[in-house]
């Protein structure tokens, strides 16, 4: 029956004493002077017994579904089975999954596959997160020193410690297409239809930094948590020519006893100590003559676990915020000396606000690495 004949059935089935019989000839002339053929009368039957279609109620006729929740949770357990099997050295197929799990030839592969999508967090096909290879040893220090800094309350990091340090190379756009290619780089995505993936507009180059070009310039930077600001913006090298030559631990000797001893004397005022936190890096900071530099300053350096970037302010955020402030400059192209002070202009221009807010979550990472047990968190 269509769905106005069954309106119509209900409506005479509401009415008082009505029977089988008179509801359906009700029906048969109401069709009758429409000029359209009216239902049977076994149908009319059938409904009223509640045998048939009735509006809002779950229909239970047909196939019954063959994806239950029993066949996804295996899904899933086979699939992080063949993962970690795989160690990421090749990717893991629906097929091979199917296969493994004993469920191809029983239930359609592309059923079972859709019902693992649903929900916010379903199963589906995403790009590998690039992440650092850490060995176990690297990892075990990781979960060690998280658990001795993580007591620490978080006013700790932003008003204990005087200054996170870093360095970083930064290529020189010395011409216009080297600084259309640096700028094109920094781009995640664009919003486009599916079908548009491979317009010019739409398409983001390789990261080849060969093609993007030397010179290059290297700094040494110095955030201070408390105040939100780029205390010191150091030129290490610049250009092809190198100022100073190769980063060498004397040259961080020179960095601690001049521009950062400098920097935090003007920010903090005179003290006995400053605390600092830095990397491992073993050819500068954490070298003898870099060592002996930290102590002719008057520098704690409180030492970064191995492979940790995601504990530098500088290395998870605000070098990326340096560079793209700068890249929004006017110039077209520039010499490296002249990219050294867009870059130093950008950094001493950076928001507060932001600033704080981005040496203030240093704790919450520190937190996270100790529940991951030294392994990858989502912040890395």
């Amino acid at each position: 029956m269509t769905p106005g004949m069954v309106a119509q059935v209900e409506l005479a089935a509401r009415q008082k004493g009505a029977r089988p019989a008179s509801i359906f000839r009700d029906i048969k002339a109401k069709c009758a002077a429409k000029g359209v053929s009216g239902p049977s009368e076994s149908a009319v039957r059938r409904f009223l017994a509640g045998k048939a279609y009735q509006r809002g109620k779950i229909e239970k006729r047909g196939q019954p579904k063959k994806v239950t929740k029993a066949v996804v949770k295996k899904y899933t357990k086979v699939l992080e089975r063949l993962r970690k099997k795989a160690k990421s050295k090749y990717p893991v197929t629906n097929g091979m999954v199917m296969g493994a799990a004993k469920l191809a030839g029983k239930v359609s592969t592309r059923a079972v596959t859709d019902a693992a999508k649903a929900g916010p967090d379903g199963t589906r096909f995403y790009p590998a997160r690039k992440k650092l290879d850490r060995t176990a040893d690297e990892e075990e220090v990781r979960e060690e020193q998280a658990g001795a800094w993580g007591g620490r309350p978080s006013s700790f990091w932003t008003e204990k410690i005087h200054g996170v340090i870093d360095n970083k190379s930064f290529a020189v756009p010395v011409t216009p297409a080297k600084k259309a290619l640096l700028q094109k780089q920094k781009v995640h995505g664009h919003l486009r239809k599916k079908s548009e993936g491979i317009l010019p507009e739409c398409v983001r180059p390789k990261g080849q930094r060969g093609g993007i070009g030397v010179p290059s310039v290297n700094v040494t930077a110095c955030v201070s948590p408390s105040t939100g600001r780029v205390i010191m913006f150091h030129a290490n090298t610049v250009g092809k020519k190198k100022k100073g030559g190769k980063w060498t631990g004397e040259m961080a000797k020179g960095m601690y006893e001049g521009p950062l001893r400098t920097a935090l004397k003007r920010t903090y005022g005179e003290k006995a100590k400053y605390r600092v936190i830095e990397d491992g890096d073993p050819t500068g900071y954490q070298s003898s003559k870099g060592k002996e530099g930290k102590k002719n300053a008057g520098i704690e350096s409180w030492k970064l676990p191995p492979r940790s970037p995601e504990w530098n302010c500088l290395d998870y955020s605000i070098w990326h915020e340096i560079e793209k402030k700068a890249l929004r400059t006017k110039k077209k192209s520039c010499a490296p000396k002249e990219w050294l002070g867009v870059l130093r202009k950008a950094a001493h221009g950076l928001s507060v606000n932001y600033a704080k807010k981005t040496c203030a979550s240093l704790k919450k990472r520190i937190v996270a690495t100790k529940k991951a047990k030294g392994k990858h968190v989502k912040v890395d």
